[in-house]
């Protein structure tokens, strides 16, 4: 059931735009308190995708489980072996989107 969850609030998260959806990642994985810090920065958002009448409960609704995984990562002294897939795709994200330097 636990997965179940996980993975539907993953798929909502999905619908925000890819840059709002990384960097939420990446935010979630700094803090144990990033929830509630995250929620309200989506909130403050113009675009939100999908989830644009979201409120604050269900945008934290939505981070918590994903805040779970980067947590039980983290705690577990980075040990478990590589990130989770969840993590890793935002730093594939962002060396793509990295401007390629045509001048060296």
């Amino acid at each position: 059931m636990r997965k179940d969850k996980t993975e539907w609030a993953i798929s909502r998260l999905r619908t925000m735009p890819e840059r709002l959806f990384y960097s939420s990642v990446v935010i979630l994985a700094s803090s144990p308190r990033a929830v509630t810090y995250m929620a309200r920065q989506l909130l403050n958002q113009p675009d939100r995708g999908g989830l644009q009448s979201a409120t604050f409960h269900t945008l934290r609704t939505y981070l918590t489980p994903v805040a779970r995984i980067l947590n039980d990562w983290s705690e577990s002294g980075f040990a478990s072996g590589s990130p989770p897939a969840i993590f890793q795709e935002p730093q594939s994200w962002l060396q793509k989107q990295k401007p390629t330097d045509s001048t060296a």
